[in-house]
């Protein structure tokens, strides 16, 4: 069993402190949010509003990336920062689209999905949202081209860190143009996508499809849950005599009495970096017995 506590900590005061990894909690964005729309297409701002296969309210907020450049012409490469969550609130997250600067309507009655972008001459589109909060997310993506043209469907591919999600594609048949959601239809979901870090890149590659084209249409990012929050380390209590932390070896910090490891012992997360992992069956960290440790009064803290 490895041990939920983080530091061993030995005093010349009588205390005894045990910190366990079932006190932390799953944060979430300060706003309560969990949930970005973003409706690829034209103009200035998106006329969507509310639910699509997924979302909270009727006036769901939709973040517009348009290919316009506001000058008569159309961007191959552009940017939308501090994107909205679905309440309004703002955020710190961002996106880049490479490669979409052609624009079309498939003739259905839902706006964001009715728009979408393609490349003009050809290729993928690569959409990179970035400064996501740690955490999980499901990502429905969706696209269909047209009107009237069952082979312009999209396809996805999904890659956060070094994981690939693998591919998923919208349908080649008749029912993309119904308007009841039909996950597999309209629009695909990559469940459980893990971000790691705010440094850590989501991206999406829009791949031709059965016609050949590259579509997109919309896309919606829910946060299913927030990773926990590593706290900084207990500050070290004055009297300190030896502090072994575990971070992959048995060394006490003050380097005057540094252990061995016994028997099966190792090393796995803890609350605050690493932290000894013992099975149960004659594990520990033996330290000897020096005399700096031969106290008539003293406490371990961990």
């Amino acid at each position: 069993m490895a041990e939920d506590c983080m530091k061993m900590f030995l005093t010349s005061r009588c205390s005894l402190v045990l910190i366990s990894l079932s006190t932390l909690a799953l944060c979430f964005n300060s706003s309560g949010a969990a949930l970005f729309n973003v409706d690829f297409g034209v103009g200035t701002t998106s006329p969507k509003v509310g639910f699509a296969a997924t979302g909270q309210q009727t006036n769901d907020y939709w973040n517009l990336y348009t290919r316009d450049d506001g000058a008569g012409g159309y961007r191959t490469f552009g940017a939308v920062s501090n994107l909205k969550w679905a309440d309004g609130t703002s955020s710190t997250v961002g996106l880049t689209v490479a490669n979409a600067p052609g624009a079309w309507h498939n003739g259905t009655a839902d706006p964001m999905y009715d728009v979408y972008l393609y490349p003009l001459s050809g290729g993928n589109i690569t959409v990179t949202v970035t400064n996501l909060p740690a955490g999980n997310y499901d990502l429905y993506l969706y696209g269909h081209g047209g009107p009237g043209v069952d082979t312009q469907n999209s396809v996805f591919e999904v890659v956060t860190g070094g994981t690939n999600y693998g591919t998923k594609a919208t349908t080649t048949s008749s029912s993309w143009t119904s308007p009841v959601w039909q996950e597999g239809v309209q629009y695909v979901v990559f469940r459980e996508v893990s971000v790691v870090g705010a440094g850590q890149a989501l991206t999406v590659t829009v791949l031709p499809g059965a016609s050949g084209y590259a579509i997109v249409s919309g896309m919606q990012i829910l946060q299913k849950s927030a990773l926990p929050q590593t706290p900084p380390c207990v500050p070290p209590p004055s009297g300190l005599v030896g502090w072994w932390k575990g971070d992959s070896d048995a060394l006490d910090a003050l380097l005057v009495n540094n252990g061995t490891l016994v028997g099966d012992t190792g090393f796995s997360p803890g609350v605050a970096g690493q932290a000894f992992s013992f099975d149960g069956e004659n594990d520990s960290v033996m330290i000897g017995n020096p005399a700096s440790l031969q106290l008539q009064n003293f406490s371990i803290e961990a």
